[in-house]
């Protein structure tokens, strides 16, 4: 046995099928004429083993078998049929044979042929006296000659016919009628082709497809590494029929799937073993005749009769198998199939010639805002920066602000930074309007078709539909309403109140870094949908303007915090405590106690030092773990999992990459911001304004878990079995949650000096409890 052919093995306890039709059967009988058209009404057939290898074929049954099938007789009875109930006795076929290195077939015998057929009744339709007498005359011999037809005019001329590599040519695509639309033409078929040609590799298959004349779309399997298969039992036969069951279900035909499924085979304690070492090819094609959509390329119908159709079935690189498959199985299988899919298309269809395919609906989208709002935005932007520098003239005339030294300050320096501060302020705004009225990314099938498409109002909307309320609801306060509220209540604070230290006003700072909140739930949630080569993901100028927007929004508010003004007597720490004694001369260095000097290496171990290098060691190792380790399992279900079987583990970094922005982005305030703040604290306070961990952990826990809810309304019940994603969150997210905890305890204790307010409150009960007399 040549180890490089296929082999199969295969057996059932018990095989039984109902209503089979094969109107293309035809075989000639002796004394009998043709035997056409077949169709059993039952068939069962019991215990049964085969073996196919290079040197033996064998089949075999250990049981009774029961068939009751009906015929057409041709030329005698052409307008007759002919109902037969017969028994099979253990049946025994077995032959050898050899092949070549190529597989093919040099040659085969017939060994052994025991094939008996105990014919019970035979029965014409419409009847005939006559004829049934003389039928119930041949019932006795009729047995033997099917075993004449079997094992003489039948397996012979089979088996002699392999050493004929001659294969049919492939039938050509039916032609493009007038009027019809083209296969090409459609976003939809162009995505499924290019996402079949740049899917990834699955056990070694390579999938390929391609557009035919218009009308066809030809499939391809490369199996690179063969196909070794074991498939035991009837547990792994009704999970494949589950998953084509959900495809049955999305396009509307789960009573159709179940009639279809009441014709199939009961298989009973079976199992098989495929074994094909070498690397061969699979295809077929799938023709749509007089295929018409509408001129938005939706609505689409075919003919009921014969509208797709099912063809050129063929193997490549399976030696003798080829000529098997090619000639005999794939016209038997075509019609079968096309039978199959014509019985689909009629399903539920009274009077209508036509019947319409299911649609999968583009998801619009749009990059642009519209050109009215978008010269409004510019020419509001524009009036506010004038009117702030007027403001800014008529203010300084009114009031004046000094500087430390109790100099008033310039014209020069307050119309810069208040027209600074106005100009950054109408850009965040315009850059937030811009991504809200605009889409930010899409999920696109094969690039080509948008299946899903996500904008800041959109979004929140879908996942409030989809009962994903909480993530919705932080959505559309932190990203939607907080940021206009933040830039509005800046402008109050600075330019009128001329307030720029306000307790509030640092705390909408603070608060400002959960604008990320949206862009980190959009990419936590993309980079879980993508499918390598399948299904991607597109950003769209909106997300940029988003994000670029919350950046500059944090920006904005260190500058009304730490800058503007700064050094003036707008601020407290801006002036001198007391009068400035100009006649005192300065301390020369070596009047200094020695003492006091500056020991570096003491100040290096001192107490603050060690705690501030502890303080960042441990935010170091919180924030760098998720960057390393992963910290986000995605599952892919439904259908697609056959492409992607295995779940996805993904770090931070690997999450980020999917966009060299957002990565900065991530870089600086998930690592960067964090670290520094804590190395830095108090000085660089500014710092925790921009340590985002925190917002990234709240889209974690608020979008991810409800992720296979939010996909499922958007693509719809019908698609739940045909793809699905789910999110699990993983440890590391442990440790960056108890460091963005702790940056936000230094945070209050350096806004509202909780220590000195605890010692405050400890000191005045100890002198109270001192003073009471005893």
């Amino acid at each position: 046995m040549s180890a490089g052919c296929l082999s199969l093995l295969f057996w059932w306890s018990s095989i039984t099928l109902a209503n089979l039709s094969l109107p293309e059967f035809s075989v000639d009988v002796p004394s009998m004429g043709t035997v056409s058209n077949l169709s059993c009404a039952a068939i069962g057939i019991g215990a049964t083993n085969w073996t196919l290898n290079s040197t033996y074929w064998s089949a075999a049954t250990t049981e009774l078998s029961d068939v009751k099938c009906s015929v057409q007789l041709d030329p005698f009875f052409s307008s007759s049929r002919l109902f037969g109930h017969a028994q099979l006795p253990p049946v025994h076929l077995t032959a050898t044979k050899s092949v070549d290195d190529t597989c093919h077939n040099n040659g085969a015998v017939l060994d052994q042929c025991i094939f008996n057929v105990s014919v019970q009744s035979l029965l014409l339709q419409p009847p005939d006296e006559i004829v049934q007498s003389v039928l119930d005359d041949l019932i006795g011999t009729i047995g033997d000659q099917v075993s004449q037809g079997i094992c003489v005019a039948g397996l012979p001329p089979f088996l002699g016919q392999l050493k004929n590599q001659t294969v049919y040519p492939p039938a050509p695509p039916p032609p493009l009628v007038e009027g019809a639309t083209p296969l090409g033409d459609l976003a939809l078929a162009r995505g499924v082709v290019k996402a079949i040609n740049k899917a990834p590799a699955f056990l070694g298959i390579q999938t390929n497809a391609s557009i035919l004349a218009g009308t066809t779309l030809r499939l391809g399997l490369t199996f690179t590494n063969g196909v070794h298969l074991k498939f035991d039992g009837p547990a792994a036969l009704k999970d494949s029929l589950e998953k084509v069951e959900g495809l049955f279900a999305m396009m509307g035909l789960q009573e159709a799937f179940n009639d279809i499924t009441q014709h199939l085979p009961v298989v009973e304690n079976g199992f098989v073993e495929l074994n094909i070492p070498q690397t061969f090819h699979l295809s077929a094609e799938v023709a749509f005749n007089d295929f018409r959509c509408d001129k938005h390329g939706e609505n689409c119908s075919v003919p009921i009769s014969n509208g797709v159709t099912v063809q050129n079935i063929r193997v490549e690189n399976l030696g003798e198998y080829d000529h098997i498959v090619i000639n005999n199985l794939g016209p038997l299988l075509s019609q079968l199939l096309g039978k199959m899919l014509g019985y689909m298309m009629s399903y539920g269809v009274v009077k209508d010639s036509r019947a319409y395919l299911p649609d999968v609906k583009k998801s619009e989208y749009s990059t642009t805002p519209s050109t009215p709002l978008l010269v409004s935005m510019i020419v509001i932007g524009v009036a506010l920066i004038l009117a702030t520098a007027a403001m800014s003239v008529w203010r300084y005339r009114r009031n004046v602000v000094t500087t430390r030294e109790g100099d008033p300050i310039s014209l020069k320096r307050v119309l810069l930074e208040d027209t600074a501060l106005m100009t950054m302020t109408v850009l965040a705004a315009i850059g937030f309007t811009w991504s809200n009225v605009t889409t930010a990314a899409s999920l696109f099938l094969g690039e080509d078709f948008p299946l899903m498409s996500f904008s800041l109002m959109d979004s929140t909307r879908n996942m409030y539909r989809a009962r994903v309320y909480v993530f919705a609801v932080l959505v559309f306060a932190f990203s939607g309403v907080y940021p206009y509220i933040k830039l509005v209540f800046i402008v109050i604070c600075t330019l009128f109140l001329q307030k720029p230290e306000l307790v509030a006003l640092r705390l909408v700072d603070y608060f400002g870094k959960f604008s990320f909140l949206d862009s980190c739930g959009m990419l936590l949630m993309v980079s879980g949908l993508q499918l390598e080569g399948v299904a991607s993901v597109e950003l769209h100028p909106g997300f940029y303007f988003f994000l670029a927007a919350t950046a500059l929004s944090i920006f904005i508010g260190n500058y009304a915090t730490t800058i503007w003004r700064r050094n003036t007597s707008l601020r407290k720490k801006g002036m001198l405590k007391g009068p400035v004694a100009c006649d005192v001369p300065e301390a020369q260095p070596n009047e200094r106690d020695e003492g006091k000097q500056r020991n570096w290496w003491a100040m290096l171990w001192s107490k603050d030092m060690l705690l501030r290098l502890a303080n960042t060691t441990f935010i170091f190792v919180c924030v760098i773990l998720c960057w390393v380790v992963p910290c986000v399992r995605y599952t892919v279900k439904g259908m697609a999992s056959v492409i992607m079987p295995e779940d996805r583990s993904m770090t931070l970094w690997e999450i980020s990459v999917t966009n060299i922005f957002f990565l900065i982005v991530c870089i600086f305030t998930i690592l960067i911001a964090p670290v520094l703040y804590a190395l830095m604290y108090p000085r660089w306070y500014v710092l925790a304004s921009w340590s985002a961990a925190d917002a990234l952990l709240l889209a974690c826990v608020a979008g991810l878990y409800q992720i296979e809810q939010f996909v499922r309304y958007m693509l719809g019940d019908k698609m739940r079995d045909i793809y699905g994603a789910g999110a699990t969150l993983l440890w590391p997210l442990i440790p960056l949650l108890i460091s963005a905890v702790w940056q936000w305890v230094l945070a209050a204790e350096h806004t509202f000096k909780l220590r000195r307010h605890v010692r405050q409150w400890l000191a005045a009960r100890k002198a109270s409890q001192s003073s009471e007399p005893l």
